[in-house]
């Protein structure tokens, strides 16, 4: 198959983390071609591992738009004369750690569905704030859906909102319903809609669940995950060992850099900033 994967890099500063990495080099073998879009400026030393990993297209961006935005740029980038020629177009942020499972299979699964025009990982039931959607942070579209008017017009519609909400609200929340109205159908790794959501504010699986993430075998799991609490982190930290071959190394140090990213912005001195991190990494090394 003939693929091509838009993946935005979200960090807001010019961190590369391994996590990174380690999904870039993963998922390489299943495209055709990559495009990273970093929404934050790389060093030279970034973009070397990059190339290491056979990563050598990158649009650097201001961090404005969020990820919708920096999807279209990526279009942009490529041009949808370019964009319809491949079988499929996959969108896809780094907002989540893994792949937890070997995503060839995931692939061939959906797209030898003949009655499936895009997938993503996990979705989002209707409430009275939210229509049913694909959560955005992976969604693959194949070319009939990359070809039509309805998809183009969408793209080329996107604006730079600051605030995430608008994004959310206007963009993430509605292009699923949009592309089924026009007759389009969407499949899912793990449908949710019939879960029983028991007593969430919201029914996002992939924030207050992350256990059956795990149990349906989801290949990627929210960073967000991790920064709910420490038991639940410990957790499914274990069960990401027990149940999977990702490496705990590139869980552990994603993990540090979302507790020394705070201090690193609040605190100038370099020897405390130091103390901690080393503080850090004993603790999740356990």
């Amino acid at each position: 198959m003939n693929r091509i994967l838009l993946y935005v890099h979200y960090n807001k500063s010019d961190d590369l983390s391994s996590h990174v990495l380690y999904q870039l080099e993963k998922l390489s073998p299943l495209f055709s071609r990559i495009l990273l879009i970093s929404n934050s400026c790389l060093s030279t030393e970034h973009l070397k591992s990059l190339r290491k990993i056979g990563i050598n297209e990158v649009v650097q961006r201001e961090n404005i738009g969020y990820d919708f935005a920096a999807w279209r740029d990526g279009m942009n980038y490529i041009g949808f004369n370019s964009l319809v020629d491949y079988d499929s177009v996959t969108l896809m942020n780094d907002t989540c750690i893994g792949p937890l499972w070997d995503l060839k299979e995931y692939f061939e699964k959906f797209e030898k569905q003949v009655d499936i025009d895009f997938w993503g990982m996990t979705n989002f039931r209707k409430t009275k704030y939210f229509k049913e959607h694909l959560q955005s942070y992976f969604v693959s579209y194949s070319r009939q859906v990359v070809s039509s008017k309805v998809f183009q017009k969408f793209w080329t519609s996107i604006r730079d909102y600051e605030n995430i909400r608008s994004v959310i609200d206007r963009y993430e929340t509605r292009f699923t319903g949009i592309l089924t109205k026009s007759g389009f159908k969407y499949g899912v790794v793990f449908n949710t809609i019939n879960e029983d959501a028991g007593n969430l504010i919201h029914p996002d699986f992939s924030y207050y669940r992350p256990e059956e993430i795990l149990n349906q075998q989801v290949p990627f799991i929210k960073v967000k995950v991790f920064q709910v609490n420490s038991e639940q982190t410990n957790y499914i930290k274990s069960q990401i060992n027990n149940l999977t071959d990702f490496p705990m190394s590139v869980l552990n140090e994603q993990l540090i850099s979302n507790v020394y990213c705070i201090t690193d912005a609040t605190v100038e001195n370099k020897d405390f900033i130091s103390r901690i991190k080393k503080l850090v990494r004993r603790i999740f090394r356990k």
